[in-house]
């Protein structure tokens, strides 16, 4: 081996090394931030279960208060100090993660204070009580001293110019956890009308803007689901298990994965893993609207039409904006009305019902024309047929037309259709090939 052979592969071994050991430089500090998150994580969950052992509520609070000051205090020091900026923005966006927690327990503290429930119905970690109305109302105006500016830091790291008005509407939402109202129906009316104004102010706020498009901006976006989701949770753990909560949290659920995804690249393969996440949320969603209708006192058949469409047309939803897989969420959104309806035919019955089934049928064909897709036409079709044999049997149950009634009328049409086969047979026919061409090129 000559002198300059040598010289190269030494060369090359030193890049083959280098390359390496910079592999495992960029590697470990992600492995490391990542292992510290779901500590710091684990930690707040821990506490929040468990609490600090022989402390009264109050102290409990501030520990979880400097907890959170402690996070984001580190995640600037770290910023100003070590100029990192990744181990900054996290540590400030897992102080914001634990915002929330604390407005709920400072929630816990005016709803005790109230005395409309006493706290021995809940398991001592969560029994959250101070002993007067002022007490609980000093603690949250000393509390919100400390979480405001936090809440104004953290957007404003993670989202920049767009961290005055997320910090708003993060503040607005958590400060909907104060109210004292455990009640199932208005908990999700209030999470309803949180859940569309959040929608609509967030898309305000990040319409055509370049800062929500980072991992950051998406982390913040998505964060002011977060006590939105916490006030269902709390209902439904602490209070209520009530079907109307489970559907808002569900119907919640999806629109955060939808906003979520939106976000990303369409060709992106976790935007096709949150799209596949929402399909079966999706029936949940049309589960619970079911239960929830029933137990209203609703009839089981405008139950069934109500969950099952509610379902159809979310599967629709992701059709819309999902790039892979489109078809199958539409074939499954035909299939859910396919299947739904003429069951609901079949056990409950009634005249409103097969109605319904003829107008869902017609408004779905009607449908399938502007978007051109052969399963939404096919489904139609099924339902316009169903519905009308529903209907006809209907009639003749009514009036009680004899079986020499069914065969007239059976003959008479049949006459009738060949006399218009006969005298407009080359129209029709023309039409029909006219259209099954046009029909060959929709798609599924």
């Amino acid at each position: 081996m000559t002198t300059h052979e040598t010289q190269l592969n030494t060369e090359l071994e030193t890049k083959s090394n280098n390359e390496d050991n910079n592999g495992w430089t960029r590697k470990l500090p992600q492995l490391l931030r990542g292992f510290g998150a779901a500590a710091v994580l684990f930690s707040l969950y821990t506490f929040l279960m468990r609490g600090w052992e022989g402390s009264g509520d109050l102290i409990r609070y501030i520990m979880l208060l400097g907890h959170t000051g402690a996070l984001a205090t580190i995640g600037l020091a770290c910023g100003h100090f070590l100029k990192e900026a990744k181990g900054a923005r996290l540590l400030l966006l897992l102080a914001l993660i634990s915002v929330p927690a604390n407005f709920a327990i400072l929630g816990a503290f005016i709803f005790s204070a109230t005395g409309n429930i006493g706290t021995g119905i809940y398991p001592q970690y969560v029994a959250w009580a101070l002993g007067s109305p002022l007490q609980a109302g000093l603690t949250t105006i000393a509390a919100l001293a400390v979480l405001l500016p936090i809440i104004w830091i953290g957007f404003r790291t993670l989202a920049r110019k767009l961290g005055h008005s997320l910090s708003l509407l993060y503040l607005f939402s958590n400060a909907a956890m104060l109210l004292p109202l455990r009640t199932p129906v208005l908990i999700a009316g209030l999470v309803a009308l949180l859940t569309m104004f959040t929608l609509y102010a967030s898309n305000k706020i990040t319409r055509h803007r370049s800062e929500i498009k980072t991992q950051e901006g998406m982390a913040a976006l998505l964060l002011q689901f977060l006590p939105l989701g916490i006030l269902v949770v709390r209902n439904i753990w602490l209070y209520s298990p009530d079907f109307i909560l489970l559907t808002t949290a569900a119907a919640m659920l999806f629109i955060a994965l939808r906003q979520c995804s939106l976000l990303m690249h369409r060709k992106s393969r976790i935007r096709t893993a949150i799209e596949l996440i929402s399909a079966p949320i999706t029936a949940i969603t049309g589960l619970g609207l079911f239960m929830t209708i029933t137990s209203a006192g609703w009839s089981e058949s405008v139950s069934t039409i109500a969950g099952s469409l509610t379902a159809a047309i979310m599967l629709y939803e992701i059709s819309l904006r999902a790039f892979h897989n489109t078809s199958i969420y539409r074939i499954l959104a035909s299939l859910i009305i396919a299947a739904a309806l003429p069951i609901n035919l079949l056990v409950h019955g009634g005249v409103i019902a097969s109605l319904l089934t003829i107008t869902i049928g017609l408004a779905m064909i009607i449908f399938s024309y502007s978007v051109q897709q052969r399963s939404i036409f096919l489904t139609g079709i099924v339902m316009t047929i169903v519905g009308l044999l529903d209907q006809f049997q209907h009639l003749f149950h009514v009036f009680d037309f004899g079986y020499w009634v069914t065969m007239a009328i059976v003959g008479t049409m049949a006459i009738v259709g060949g006399s218009l086969l006969e005298s407009r047979g080359e129209l029709v026919k023309s039409k029909y090939l006219h259209w099954r061409n046009r029909y060959s090129e929709w798609s599924y």
